[in-house]
């Protein structure tokens, strides 16, 4: 939408008579842009938003996910690159996530570089930061670049030949691309198609192929991601949608019910009485014990 459109409708009197405005912003249909021209989206399958309000884009059939700042004429640029159609897209604590429905994995992108550090690309703030973080102070703030990668390396036990892992893509040719790192899961999924977060942080994925959503809780340790199964829901066939709020799954199923949700609060409560279990075992121990010291006492 050109400048002048958009003063117009901004106008009290436009607004009085105006409810909805739809507008196409990916692609540009008003200006020539290079980086938001006709052809850039072929079939978007999923969509977020981060903190400073830039949209995260998959696009199923390129294998991509694009980020998207919202201003005039819109940006689009590539961060993540090479996927098997990539579907559900969240947003959660700096980190993009992404499912590839395809292969069958959770891939991510580590936006502050804040979670997986590569200090191949990190700039002297980050290196700074990561530094302090494993608690070495001394003589960071008048290093150089290559000097916070050097010790970073060290302090990390990277070598120079082990940058390109098995769970990891490196990307230098674009100045948005990012590192792209795999999920280690210790119950892998055949076909995510949604993934989601709760208030706890537990990752949510569907599984088109069983119909179940799965919770993990992921660990990291700077260099990798690992994600622990935590519980098992059966749901509806093809649930292409998660969304969790106050402690409720809400998924859209493609089958013919049409829309399903669950609440998480088993989990919590399951949880509870799991600590009330161990409680009553230790307590049973403990009188176990104290009946043999005064059988103990008796004899002697």
């Amino acid at each position: 939408m050109d400048v002048q459109s958009v003063i117009e409708i901004c106008s009290p009197d436009m607004q009085k008579v105006i409810v909805w405005i739809t507008d196409t912003i990916v692609p540009e249909k008003y200006r020539v842009v290079e980086n938001n021209k006709t052809g850039i989206l072929s079939d978007p399958a999923g969509i977020c938003l981060d903190q400073h309000g830039s949209l995260y884009v998959s696009d199923s059939s390129k294998g991509k996910v694009l980020f998207v700042r919202l201003h005039y004429p819109v940006d689009v640029t590539e961060i993540m690159t090479g996927l098997d159609i990539p579907l559900g897209v969240p947003f959660h604590n700096s980190i993009i996530y992404v499912c590839e429905y395809g292969s069958g994995q959770i891939a991510y992108v580590d936006i502050k570089g804040d979670i997986i550090s590569n200090p191949d690309i990190m700039t002297c703030e980050q290196l700074r930061k990561a530094l302090t973080k494993r608690s070495f102070h001394q003589g960071i703030k008048s290093m150089k670049n290559c000097q916070l990668q050097s010790k970073l390396k060290s302090i990390m036990n990277i070598h120079d030949d082990e940058n390109n892992n098995d769970n990891q893509d490196v990307f230098k040719d674009h100045s948005r691309r990012m590192d792209k790192h795999l999920i280690e899961m210790n119950d892998p999924i055949k076909t995510p198609a949604a993934v989601a977060f709760d208030s706890n942080g537990l990752m949510c994925v569907s599984d088109i192929s069983t119909s179940t959503v799965t919770l993990f809780s992921l660990q990291h340790n700077s260099r990798h991601m690992k994600a622990t199964a935590v519980r098992v829901i059966g749901v509806q066939p093809l649930v292409y949608s998660i969304f969790v709020h106050d402690h409720v799954i809400y998924t859209a199923s493609a089958d013919i019910e049409k829309g399903f949700f669950l609440p998480t609060m088993k989990l919590m409560i399951h949880s509870l009485t799991m600590r009330f279990l161990e409680m009553i075992q230790l307590i049973v121990r403990k009188f176990m014990a104290f009946l043999q010291l005064q059988q103990q006492m008796n004899m002697e």
